[in-house]
């Protein structure tokens, strides 16, 4: 795992400078402090730093081929490198090396574009092609890893992070308009953009090719759902089985220390229960829970790990947010305003005391339907029909349910799903994520034009409808996985473990996996509406206690809530009162006043709400003003 960024002028005559290349490199050290590498020739400049992982002695980057015509550098892993190397060398290649980093070059150099289709990893690639002056840039097929782009008539500049982007004296801090109402309304930025202007991402499955003329982007992997009804039940769960273990057995691969995620839900428990059975010794184990009792889960770590027998390490967090929140600004530079980011900082930072490498359930939930929405999508249909007087006469109802601030509280849940019931699928299916809806973001953002909110709204519904044929479990999680996932989810794993040099590997993300789940009949993934996640579940039966297979999803969550309410509210009281703050344009902070006085009333749970203004205070004054956040 490593950091990677670079410059290509489109001027040839131009020469890279070497000062600007490394303050770039400098700012993603986070995620490779054990090495630094460096190549320049004339108007192409590479760097990386390096978090060593794989042939620790003479894996250093960057690599260039034996003909001295391509230069590589690599930020991630290609966990089936071994049988590449293989194949490669049966047609006559030799290696210098034991990287799989090497491996990626000569693939490349073998099977041109169409390597990217036998890699199975997480990776974004940098290669510039000597002798045609090119680059060319990929990322791995769901986004696991990042990679960030900007372009001018003078110079292409790519990084793992955006603030590498940022020290480029050419470029300027704008603000994007459209990632700003994604910001407040969906609290991540989906697609290529980002919060900043003219900065955005290569797409996940997708490759890009930079000349001193042109640009061009091309994708080479999507998720397509079949649904093959053809498959039986024992054959799928078969099938899963033989998948899922391979992809835990190529990700143990490593040659440095190795430990799993473990909260006690059924995608840490999965993959603990498989890396146990493969690991010839007791794996290490890690989760952290809160003192707040509906937001810790230590019980059903602990009742996993001696199941099956790990070393477990546990840590309850009390959390300095004071002091965590200036770490997650500088980190979450896109934005995002996920305050489970907060609890995965802190496992990151416990992990890495023990270990370098660890395994984590992401991606399971998106992939094999594990979240509560996509049972309330299918009931809010099935209550299309009932007549609005009496919808709304629930509704009103719900409002003299007590505001309740702990994990999932029921009003909250009540009244997300009141708001989409006989909307749009694709609606209902949004509103589930919302943070602030689409009837305030005119109060919240009043200057900025309707027009925004309905062309993400309309991007989001092309999203959702793009297969029609299909049924609405795999719309919604076709949606998921292409949209939140890699926008919000990975983002946070990503960026929360590699602030604390920690490299995070996702099973469920193997490709063949995401295809297998995307071919098979939705009632294998939610069955009878209540029974999530069925396959996987049905799976482990043997695997692990009943308890962990029957308990409810719970989720990484944080009480930001009741910190609004305690430790926070000192700051947000007084940032919100500050001048400088109603100086930020864009934003109505009479309305975010509102919002923040209806919070300490307990009148409404506005938690959600009030982090991502919070988020976006703290953003503006470190990445648009270039402030050093203090609070």
């Amino acid at each position: 795992m490593c950091g990677i960024c670079g410059i290509f002028y489109r001027d040839i005559e131009k020469s890279v400078e070497n000062s600007v290349l490394r303050k770039m490199a400098d700012t993603i050290i986070h995620r490779g402090p054990d090495e630094e590498g460096y190549y320049i020739q004339d108007n192409v400049g590479l760097a990386i730093r390096r978090l060593k992982i794989i042939d620790l002695d003479t894996g250093s980057q960057p690599i260039t081929d034996v003909n001295n015509r391509y230069t590589i550098v690599l930020n991630g892993e290609i966990y089936n490198y071994q049988e590449l190397r293989k194949e490669l060398v049966n047609v006559g290649y030799t290696f210098k090396t034991k990287s799989d980093t090497e491996v990626i070059l000569y693939a490349y150099i073998h099977w041109g574009k169409t390597c990217l289709l036998k890699f199975n990893g997480m990776f974004a690639i940098a290669i510039f092609d000597r002798k045609n002056r090119s680059l060319f840039l990929a990322r791995d097929r769901m986004g696991i890893k990042p990679l960030f782009y900007t372009q001018t008539k003078d110079f292409f500049l790519f990084g793992s992070e955006i603030k590498c982007i940022l020290q480029h004296p050419g470029i300027e801090r704008n603000i994007d308009r459209k990632g700003l109402y994604s910001h407040f309304m969906m609290n991540y930025i989906p697609g290529n953009y980002t919060l900043f202007q003219n900065i955005n991402s290569i797409p996940p499955g997708y490759y890009c090719q930079v000349t001193t003329t042109s640009l061009s982007m091309v994708q080479y992997w999507k998720i397509i759902p079949t649904c093959d009804r053809t498959i039986n039940f024992i054959s799928a769960k078969q099938q899963f089985m033989e998948l899922f273990q391979d992809s835990v057995r190529l990700r143990l691969r490593s040659d440095v220390p190795l430990g799993v995620f473990l909260s006690g839900g059924v995608d840490s428990s999965s993959i603990t229960a498989v890396a146990s059975r493969l690991n010839s010794t007791p794996i290490h184990s890690f989760s952290v829970g809160f003192e707040e009792k509906s937001f810790d889960e230590s019980r059903y770590s602990r009742l996993v790990s001696k199941h099956l027998g790990t070393e477990h390490h546990h840590m309850i967090v009390k959390p300095d947010i004071l002091d965590i929140i200036p770490k997650l600004i500088n980190h979450l530079e896109e934005p995002t305003a996920d305050s489970s980011a907060i609890p995965v900082y802190y496992l990151s930072e416990f992990t890495r005391q023990f270990v370098t490498v660890a395994l984590s359930g992401d991606g399971a939930d998106e992939l094999a339907g594990g979240y509560e929405t996509y049972t309330a999508d299918y009931l809010a249909r099935m209550l299309r029909w009932i007549p609005r007087p009496i919808i709304n006469t629930f509704a009103n109802m719900g409002k003299f349910i007590p505001i309740s601030f702990d994990k999932y509280s029921f009003s909250m849940k009540l009244n997300r799903f009141f708001r989409g019931i006989q909307k749009d699928p694709f609606y209902t299916h949004f509103l589930w994520r919302a943070i602030w809806y689409p009837d305030e973001m005119p109060f919240l953002l009043p200057d900025e034009p309707y027009s925004i909110e309905q062309q993400l709204l309309n991007e989001y519904h092309s999203h959702f409808e793009k297969y029609q044929t299909a049924d609405l479990l795999s719309k919604a999680l076709y949606t998921d996985s292409t949209y939140y996932l890699p926008s919000d989810m990975l983002i946070k794993i990503d960026r929360m473990s590699m602030a604390n040099s920690l490299e995070v590997r996702v099973p469920f993300l193997d490709h063949r996996l995401v295809e297998f789940f995307f071919r098979i009949p939705s009632k294998f993934k939610l069955n009878h509406l209540k029974n999530k996640k069925y396959l996987i579940k049905q799976a482990m039966v043997s695997h692990l206690p009943q308890e962990i297979l029957k308990r409810p999803k719970a989720g990484f969550n944080t009480p930001i809530s009741l910190w609004f309410l305690n430790e926070l509210k000192p700051l947000m009281s007084d940032l919100l009162s500050s001048t400088k703050t109603k100086s930020i344009p864009f934003v109505n902070w009479q309305y975010v006043q509102k919002a923040w006085n209806e919070h300490q009333k307990k009148i409404a749970d506005n938690g959600y709400k009030l982090w991502s203004v919070l988020i976006f205070i703290l953003w503006y004054r470190r990445f648009i003003e270039g402030k050093h956040v203090s609070v």
